[in-house]
């Protein structure tokens, strides 16, 4: 970590220690706390964020993150990839933490990920099946994120809630469809066109399909170019409309 400087990478400023068994890292202080919490509190105040005054933006940020690490030499693959590891300053500006389980492309080439390695709902179905992978398992995990922001809840949420014949899915049966490519997360109604248009090219079950960090980065900077137009809404044409914009 101390070698990652971005704008949008918590800043590393050091280490703390009472002895040898309990060091600590110090980063800059992020004065919101992390994305899960702050999207949960806007909701519980009844004044949700919109992907129009801020989703977007946040979106964006992580993404010029994962572009930076998936760039760096050597290529960085952050591996836990969550909003519990996105943290907010007061101003809702995005940055990326948690670097305990991330490794550089060459030690991913020499040693597999193993179980246990990020967090389940976040994983990748190749990473999940144990074959071979890169950063594109960064990739998919961004498109749970997305999930995350649009719903302002859990990935899977309703599936692991939900009352029916089956009754609640356990995550072991939610995992296995995932890495079958059977089920992905929820979106809300009112997701933007776009932004589901980019979260499904970022959820494809096979990493070559997926876009790069830095197509992400340029479509969500087109996306919120459109946000930003005083007629806008998250549900105007001009928003809502994938036709304007492609990933690649």
């Amino acid at each position: 970590m101390a070698e990652l400087h971005h704008p949008r990478i918590v800043e590393f400023i050091g280490v703390a220690w009472d002895n040898l068994k309990h060091i600590s890292a110090v980063t800059e202080f992020m004065e919101s706390g992390d994305l899960r919490n702050v999207l949960r509190s806007f909701k519980r105040q009844g004044t949700p964020l919109s992907w129009r005054n801020h989703k977007t933006t946040i979106s964006l940020h992580i993404a010029e993150a994962m572009q930076y690490l998936h760039c760096h030499n050597p290529k960085v693959i952050h591996r836990d990839l969550k909003s519990k590891n996105v943290l907010l300053n007061m101003h809702l500006e995005a940055k990326l933490t948690d670097f305990g389980v991330s490794r550089t492309q060459y030690t991913v080439q020499t040693h597999a990920m193993t179980a246990g390695i990020g967090t389940s709902f976040w994983i990748a179905p190749e990473v999940l099946l144990g074959r071979d992978y890169n950063e594109q398992a960064d990739i998919y995990s961004f498109g749970v994120v997305l999930s995350e922001i649009d719903t302002d809840d859990y990935p899977f949420w309703n599936d692991a809630n939900r009352d029916g014949p089956r009754g609640k899915l356990q995550e072991a049966d939610i995992l296995r469809q995932v890495a079958t490519g059977n089920k992905r997360p929820q979106f809300s109604a009112n997701c933007p066109a776009g932004v589901m248009l980019l979260a499904e090219s970022c959820l494809q079950e096979k990493a070559e399909d997926r876009p790069t960090a830095a197509a992400v980065v340029e479509a969500l900077q087109q996306l919120l170019r459109l946000s930003l137009q005083p007629s806008s809404s998250d549900s105007s044409p001009s928003f809502a409309s994938g036709s304007s914009w492609a990933v690649s």
